[in-house]
C-alpha cells in the first residue's frame, strides 16, 4: 500500500497509522462524502492459513455494518484490492486503551475505570443482540475519544479468530493471550460469554494496571487461564468497591455458565456501583443520642478500648483473643491482629506508632504498627496482665499483673527495670500523672498506691474502697485522681493531699472504668449495669446517662480532638457516643 492509492474509486490513502495482529490500518479520505475514514487491510497470510475465513469474514462485516451504536466503530464498506481484503470504518481521532494504560501503570481512577467498563458492556450488549461476538476484545481494540467515550473496534475482523483458533500468526497465538477465555484456549465453541471473560480482564487492567495472570510465557498463561483463580483486584489495589471486585471475579469464571448472564446486566451492575460511589455517605444510624455508633466484629466480650494520640485510630481487644484497629469515622475495622493466646484485657498506644496489648497469656506485646511486627514481648509476669500504660513521654511503660506486682519497662530491654511490690492481690489499674512524676496503681486488695516511678518509692496509700479497684485516671491538670471499684463507687482523690474529696455512688453495681475528657470538665464512668455516666467535674453531679450497652461496660476512652466517647462492653460491641 502507498500514499495516494485510491480504492474503489472512492477512498484515497493518506498515511499508515498502525499495524495489528490481523492487518494494517491507513487513514484515508472518502472522496464521495468528503470525510476522513480508516481502512484496515487484512494480511494475505490469513487467507493461506485458513481458506474458510473469507465467507465468515464477509458475513460478519455485513452484520457489523448494520450495527448502529455509539460505542461501536461504524463499518461503512468491505472490498478487495490486489488480492488483499479491507474494511472501511469511521476514522477515530484518539488513542486506544492500551496506550492509556501505559500512562497509568497502577490503574485508572476507580470511578473512571468502572465508567469505561460500563460503556464497553453496553456496546457489547448491542452487538450480542445481533448475534455478533467479538472474540478478540482487548484494550488495543478499544478507542478512547474526546469526552472519555469508548468505541469497540474490529468486530468485522474478529470472526477470523474462530476460523483460525488452532493456528498461530507471526508467532502469536490467535487472539490475545492475556484476555482469552478458557474455551478459546481449548479450541471450543465461543459465544457472548467469551466476550464477557475478556471484559473481566479489561476491567482488571483498568482497575489495577495489570492483567489477571502474569504469564510469563504463552504456555504459562494457558495454564493460569485454565486452572488458576485470579487474585481479586481489591487485593492488588485499595479502594475498589466490594461489588466491583466480585463482578470482575464473576466475569473471569473458568466455567462460562458461572459468568454473568449478559453484557447488559454487567453494564447495569457497573452503573449501580458508580451511582453508589458518587452518592453522599449515608447518615449515621438514627439511634438515640446516647446510643452512638455501634462497632461490631469481636465474637466475645470487649475488654479494652483506646484512641491513638491524634484520634485517627481506635483500638480494641477482647475475650476472643484478637486486637482490632478501627477507623473511628466510618466504624470499619482496618486491621485485625490475632497473635495472642487467651483474652486480650489491655491495650495502650505509645509514641511513634507503637501499640501495647496484653492479657491472659501473661505477656505484654509491643508492636510497631508501621511494619505490623511485634518488636518486644514482655514476659516476666507469671500470670495474666490486667493493667498497662505508657508514661506521657512514651519512654516508660508500666504493667500490673495477677502476681500483685507493678513492673516498669524502659528502652528496649526485655526485662523490667523496676518491680514495685506492696499490693497483696492482683493489680487491675495503673495510670501516670500528666507530667509523669506519679504512678498510681490499684487492685483487688481495695487500695490505691502512689509511686515515684523514677525511684520506685511509695509516696502514699489511699484507702476507702471496700472492694477491688478496677480503673484509675488522672485529671489533665494532675490534681485529681479518679478510681472505680467493685463497691459501686467512684472516688475522687486530691493527689497532693492524698485524701478523698468526693465519692460518686450513682452506679447500682461494680464500676469497671473511668476516664477524663481532654479538657478535664467531664468524667466518664462505666459499670456492670451497661450504663456509662458523664459527670460535671465542677459540681461532681451527673450530666448524662448513656444507657446503650446490654452488657457490662468494661473500658472507656475519650477521643483526643473531637467531642466523642468510646465504650467497650461485654455485649461484644463498642460504641462511639457523640458528646
Amino acid at each position: 500500500m502507498r500514499v495516494g492509492l485510491e480504492l474503489a474509486g472512492r477512498y484515497r490513502l493518506v498515511r499508515s497509522v498502525g499495524r495489528g495482529g490481523f492487518g494494517e490500518v491507513w487513514a484515508a479520505d472518502d472522496l464521495l462524502l468528503d470525510r476522513s475514514v480508516a481502512v484496515k487491510f487484512l494480511y494475505r497470510e490469513v487467507v493461506s492459513k485458513s481458506p474458510v475465513w473469507l465467507s465468515k469474514f464477509k458475513q460478519e462485516a455485513r452484520i457489523a455494518a448494520r450495527l448502529d451504536h455509539p460505542g461501536i466503530t461504524a463499518v461503512d464498506n468491505v472490498g478487495e484490492y490486489d488480492g488483499q481484503w479491507y474494511l472501511v470504518m469511521e476514522f477515530l481521532p484518539g488513542r486506544d486503551l492500551a496506550r492509556e494504560l501505559e500512562s497509568h501503570p497502577s490503574g485508572l481512577p476507580v470511578d473512571r475505570a468502572l465508567d469505561l467498563g460500563a460503556q464497553v458492556a453496553e456496546a457489547l450488549a448491542a452487538a450480542h443482540g445481533h448475534g455478533i461476538v467479538h472474540r478478540d476484545l482487548k484494550p488495543g481494540n478499544l478507542m478512547l475519544l474526546d469526552g472519555d467515550r469508548v468505541k469497540i473496534c474490529d468486530f468485522g475482523i474478529a470472526r477470523i479468530a474462530e476460523a483460525t483458533a488452532t493456528h498461530t500468526l507471526n508467532g502469536t497465538v490467535t487472539g490475545t493471550p492475556a484476555f482469552m477465555a478458557p474455551e478459546q484456549w481449548l479450541g471450543g465453541a465461543v459465544d457472548h460469554r467469551t466476550d464477557l471473560y475478556a471484559l473481566g480482564g479489561i476491567l482488571y487492567a483498568l482497575l489495577t494496571g495489570g492483567t489477571p495472570f502474569p504469564g510469563p510465557s504463552v504456555p504459562a498463561l494457558m495454564g493460569q487461564h485454565l486452572h488458576v483463580p485470579p487474585t481479586p483486584p481489591g487485593e492488588a489495589r485499595a479502594g475498589i468497591p466490594a461489588e466491583a471486585d466480585r463482578l470482575v471475579l464473576d466475569l473471569l469464571a473458568k466455567d462460562p455458565d458461572r459468568r454473568p448472564a449478559s453484557a447488559a446486566r454487567v453494564g447495569e451492575a457497573l452503573r449501580a456501583v458508580i451511582v453508589r460511589m458518587s452518592a453522599p455517605p449515608d447518615p449515621p444510624p438514627s439511634a438515640p443520642r446516647s446510643g452512638g455508633r455501634v462497632l461490631t466484629g469481636h465474637t466475645s466480650a470487649v475488654s479494652t478500648v483506646a484512641f491513638n494520640p491524634d484520634g485517627t485510630v481506635l483500638v480494641s481487644g477482647g475475650d476472643d483473643g484478637t486486637v482490632r484497629l478501627w477507623d473511628p469515622d466510618s466504624g470499619r475495622t482496618t486491621r485485625r491482629l490475632a497473635d495472642q493466646t487467651g483474652r486480650v484485657l489491655l491495650t495502650a498506644f505509645g509514641s511513634g506508632g507503637t501499640l501495647l496489648s496484653g492479657g491472659d497469656d501473661a505477656t505484654a506485646h509491643l508492636r510497631d504498627l508501621a511494619t505490623d511486627r511485634t518488636s518486644r514481648l514482655l514476659t516476666s509476669h507469671p500470670g495474666p496482665v490486667h493493667a498497662m500504660a505508657f508514661s506521657p513521654d512514651g519512654t516508660v511503660l508500666v504493667t500490673g499483673g495477677d502476681d500483685a506486682s507493678v513492673r516498669l519497662w524502659g528502652g528496649v530491654t526485655a526485662r523490667p527495670i523496676r518491680v514495685l511490690t506492696g499490693h497483696t492481690k492482683p493489680v487491675r489499674a495503673v495510670a501516670f500523672s500528666p507530667d509523669g512524676t506519679i504512678l498510681a496503681s490499684g487492685g483487688d486488695d481495695g487500695t490505691v498506691r502512689l509511686w515515684n516511678p523514677g525511684s520506685g518509692r511509695l509516696l502514699g496509700a489511699l484507702t476507702g474502697h471496700s472492694g477491688a479497684v478496677n480503673s484509675a485516671a488522672f485529671s489533665p491538670d494532675g490534681e485529681i485522681l479518679a478510681t472505680a471499684g467493685d463497691d459501686a463507687a467512684v472516688y475522687l482523690w486530691h493527689v497532693a493531699a492524698a485524701n478523698a474529696i468526693r465519692v460518686l455512688t450513682d452506679h447500682p453495681g461494680p464500676v469497671r472504668a473511668v476516664a477524663f475528657a481532654p479538657d478535664g470538665a467531664v468524667l466518664a464512668s462505666g459499670g456492670d449495669d451497661g450504663t456509662t455516666l458523664l459527670w460535671n467535674m465542677a459540681s461532681a453531679t451527673p450530666l448524662r446517662d448513656l444507657t446503650a450497652h446490654t452488657g457490662p461496660v468494661r473500658a472507656l476512652a475519650f477521643a483526643p480532638r473531637t467531642p466523642a466517647l468510646a465504650t467497650a462492653s461485654a455485649d461484644k460491641t463498642l460504641r462511639i457516643h457523640p458528646l
